[in-house]
């Protein structure tokens, strides 16, 4: 398979993943999780935008966010996992 190299890691053209044990961990939390990135979009005004295009990012972002900074978990997106892909 193809490599790119970029910014000293290796990645394939369908891009990083993340491990069996961050996603069993965020499985466990998920109710937890879910309730937090809500309440963060309610906080931060963005909630109202939930059923626009591009909302995924925002999503995703927030949800990287609570995950690392509250988890010690560092989430890709699926759009970091599929970086030939385009999301809405």
């Amino acid at each position: 398979m193809r490599q790119l190299k970029l910014t000293g890691c290796a990645y394939s053209l369908k891009g990083p993943k993340n491990s069996d044990e961050v996603l069993k961990k965020i499985e466990e939390i998920k109710e937890e999780l879910e309730a937090k990135i809500e309440q963060k979009l309610i906080e931060r005004d963005l909630i109202r935008y939930k059923n626009q295009l591009g909302f995924c990012h925002t999503y995703w972002g927030i949800k990287a966010e609570i995950l690392k900074n509250e988890y010690g978990i560092k989430w890709l997106s699926p759009a970091e996992c599929n970086p030939l892909e385009k999301y809405d």
